[in-house]
């Protein structure tokens, strides 16, 4: 297995809005209401929505991959983009997301670890 991390730029912008639409979708829309879910999708992983996160400064975005395989992604804020703190010593880990198919391998633990 050959994992890797890469910071997402503007140019990863459609892979972004596919992968976090499709995990957030897993994780939570058989247990939410599915008018409220669907705004909330429209709303939250809108390709406008996401790029103007990726050109927030402070915020990272990062996928993980094993070869050319997309295992997941995460969000990292610093400094002012934290949601919380603000400290500028500390790194925040927003969101954290292993597509289904590829949970209990590993791979989060992978990502908590090499958090950029």
């Amino acid at each position: 297995m050959e994992r890797r991390i890469v910071k997402c730029s503007e140019s990863h912008l459609n892979t972004l809005v596919r992968i976090a639409e499709k995990t957030f979708r897993d994780a939570f829309e058989a247990a939410n209401n599915p008018e409220d879910f669907e705004a909330y999708i429209q709303k939250a992983f809108h390709p406008e929505q996401l790029l103007r996160e990726l050109r927030t400064k402070g915020v990272s975005f990062y996928f993980l991959y094993n070869n050319q395989e997309l295992l997941g992604y995460y969000k990292t804020n610093e400094h002012q983009a934290q949601t919380d703190l603000q400290d500028p010593d500390a790194l925040e880990l927003e969101r954290i997301y292993v597509l289904p198919e590829h949970q209990g391998k590993g791979h989060g633990q992978f990502m908590l670890e090499n958090a950029q």
